[in-house]
């Protein structure tokens, strides 16, 4: 007697394909939630790594490093390389000549053109990109919180109120500055030290000087640096959480460039002075989070925050 293999109808196949690619459906969503966990985990890290750079910093120096030194185009990324296991390139470095950022196979240049795992988020897609001196030069997403209630960092002086590029603002550290500890007068655990900020150039608009700027940021030093180019490492909370990545909004370009801003979805990461990394949503109430950016301003935070 002979026995009938039965195989699939078509219907029985177009089943079984279907279950399948359900299941595919519902795998990739996990697959990509896990792999944004461990972007983000790892992006928290190099805010723990930055916060206990300044700290071991400040231990040497008896202060934090300035924002930035006019003197020198150097930045408050560089002051903490030793710190960081970055001596070596830190050794390189010429903090005498400011054009010596700009010149080709000059130490200060090649930093610049060097990828540091320490200051790429992973949920960042970072292009190296092209300036006026330097080809190839490597962008940051992390930049220092210069005030809580600036939104502006170019165009002439308007009385007694600052701008960015002023000395002796509110935030945690800027221009010049020499900020401690003690000065931390609103508290450590309450002021945010260094956040993310996404590198957005191919945003760009007039600024208040008249001046064509773009929302780039960048770590070590510059070839050049002006009053204007201050959020290339220094970002306000006076400015909402990634209006930088609206569209929708009128927003001044000042405004997109000194805002903290990621991909992590919903809000973005930072390390307060304390050394302790939190993630703040972008729906925090806009006087919580500037007063989080002030160090000296006396607001109360909520304990629940």
């Amino acid at each position: 007697m002979k026995h009938r293999v039965r195989g699939f109808t078509l219907i029985e196949l177009l089943v079984v394909i279907a279950i399948v690619g359900i299941l595919v459906g519902l795998l990739l969503p996990a697959v990509q939630a896990v792999r944004e966990s461990a972007r983000r985990m790892k992006c928290q890290n190099n805010l723990k790594q930055f916060g206990l750079a300044l700290h071991s910093y400040h231990d040497t120096h008896n202060q934090f490093p300035s924002a930035y030194l006019r003197s020198n185009h150097a930045f408050w990324s560089a002051a903490i390389l030793p710190y960081v296991e970055q001596n070596n390139v830190y050794q390189t470095l010429d903090f005498n000549l400011p054009a010596s950022w700009r010149m080709i196979g000059n130490p200060n240049a090649i930093a610049l053109q060097t990828r540091f795992d320490l200051f790429q988020c992973p949920s960042a897609s970072n292009r190296q990109g092209n300036d006026d001196f330097l080809v190839d030069r490597v962008p940051s997403n992390y930049i220092a919180c210069g005030s809580g209630l600036i939104t502006r960092e170019a165009g002439p002086d308007p009385g007694p109120q600052k701008l960015m590029y002023h000395q002796d603002i509110d935030g945690f550290i800027f221009d010049q500055s020499r900020t401690r500890i003690r000065d931390m007068k609103d508290g450590t655990t309450q002021t945010i030290a260094v956040s993310e900020a996404v590198n957005l150039p191919e945003i760009h608009d007039v600024d208040y000087w008249g001046l064509g700027s773009s929302v780039d940021h960048w770590p070590i030093g510059s070839p050049s640096f002006g009053s204007n180019e201050v959020s290339e490492v220094m970002g306000s909370t006076g400015v909402p959480i990634n209006v930088s990545l609206d569209r929708t909004t009128e927003r001044s370009i000042d405004e997109r460039e000194l805002c903290f801003s990621s991909r992590h979805r919903g809000g973005v990461q930072a390390v307060l002075v304390d050394g302790h990394v939190k993630f703040f949503a972008e729906t925090i109430d806009p006087q919580i989070w500037s007063a989080l950016g002030t160090r000296n301003n006396g607001e109360v935070i909520p304990d629940s925050l």
